[in-house]
C-alpha cells in the first residue's frame, strides 16, 4: 500500500511539467526517488536537496517538490538581480535512502544511529557524481542537507572526496559526522549552516553521536534565519522551528533568500 502511494506521489510531480525521474527504486521496505526540476546535464547551477527524519516518497516528497520549485523561482530571480539571466537552474529531490521515522524530534534526534545516513551517503555521493560525470558543462552544484539529510550529506561529502560538490548547505542539522568543513572535501569558506532560534534539532548535536552541532564548527559560515532587510529594501520573514527553512508559499524566508544566493553564486546573503 505504501509502495502504490509512493507512486502515485511521483506521479503527481511528474504531472507537474519539467520534471525528471533521475532515481525510482521498490526494491527496499520503502520505494525510493529522485525527482529533478530543471535539466541537470545544461543548467548551471544545480542544487541536490536531501530531506531528513520521518520523510518518505509517498508522504512528503511532493511537498518537497513545490518547496524546491520554488527554491529554483528564487534563485532565478536573484541572478536577474545579479545581472546574470542567462544562467539556468535545476534542482534535485533526492530520497534514495530510507531515514529514520521518529515520533518525538526532540528525544530522538540527538541518539539516533547514523546507519541510515551512511547508507544513504553511499547512494547519494555517486549521484552527485553523476551529475558533474553527465553535465555538458562544470555545474555550479550545491547539497542541501536538513535535519537527517544533513547527516547522510555530511558523511557524503566526508566520506567521498570527488562529488564535485562546490557549496554545502546545512539546516535543522543534529550534526554533520565532522569537526570541521575542511573534512567535507568542498572550497574553503563554502560550508553553510542555518539554525532557527527555536529549532530543537540544531541544539542536540552530540560528539559522540553527529559530531558537534553545525553552529559550533570553527570554520562553516553561520547564515541567518531572522527577519532581514536586504540592500535593495526587500524584507525577508524569519523562520522558525524545524521545518520552516523552506516554506512554499507567497512569503519569501530569510532561510531562502540565503539558499538562493548559495546555489546561484551571488555571495550575497544574510550572516549572523
Amino acid at each position: 500500500m505504501g509502495k502504490l502511494k509512493a507512486l502515485d506521489g511521483i506521479e503527481t510531480m511528474l504531472a507537474n511539467g519539467d520534471r525528471h525521474l533521475l532515481v525510482l527504486d521498490t526494491s527496499g521496505d520503502r520505494t525510493r526517488a529522485a525527482v529533478a526540476i530543471g535539466d541537470v546535464s545544461t543548467a548551471d547551477h544545480v542544487a541536490v536537496f536531501t530531506p531528513g527524519m520521518n520523510s518518505s516518497v509517498g508522504g512528503n516528497m511532493p511537498g518537497y517538490d513545490n518547496d524546491m520549485n520554488e527554491l529554483r523561482e528564487r534563485t532565478e530571480q536573484e541572478l536577474k538581480y545579479a545581472n546574470r539571466p542567462q544562467e539556468t537552474v535545476a534542482v534535485v529531490t533526492w530520497l534514495n535512502y530510507e531515514p529514520p521515522t521518529t515520533d518525538s524530534i526532540w528525544e530522538s534526534a540527538g541518539s539516533l544511529s547514523d546507519d541510515r545516513a551512511t547508507d544513504g551517503a553511499n547512494r547519494l555521493a555517486p549521484f552527485l557524481e553523476g551529475i558533474n560525470a553527465s553535465s555538458r558543462t562544470d555545474p555550479h552544484l550545491t547539497a542541501l542537507g536538513h535535519s537527517y539529510g544533513s547527516l547522510t550529506t555530511g558523511i557524503a561529502l566526508r566520506d567521498h572526496p570527488n562529488t564535485g560538490v562546490d557549496e554545502a548547505v546545512f539546516f535543522g542539522s543534529p550534526g554533520l559526522g565532522v569537526d570541521s568543513v575542511a573534512e567535507l572535501h568542498i572550497p574553503q569558506d563554502h560550508g553553510y549552516n542555518m539554525a532557527a532560534f527555536d529549532d530543537p534539532v540544531t541544539h542536540v548535536g552530540l560528539t559522540e553521536h553527529h559530531g558537534p552541532a553545525p553552529h559550533a564548527i570553527q570554520d562553516m559560515t553561520q547564515l541567518s534565519t531572522k527577519e532581514h532587510i536586504a540592500p535593495d529594501g526587500r524584507r525577508f520573514d524569519a523562520s522558525s522551528g524545524h521545518s520552516e527553512y523552506l516554506r512554499a508559499g507567497d512569503d519569501y524566508t530569510t532561510s531562502e533568500w540565503n539558499m538562493a544566493n548559495v546555489i546561484a553564486g551571488t555571495g550575497t546573503g544574510a550572516r549572523l
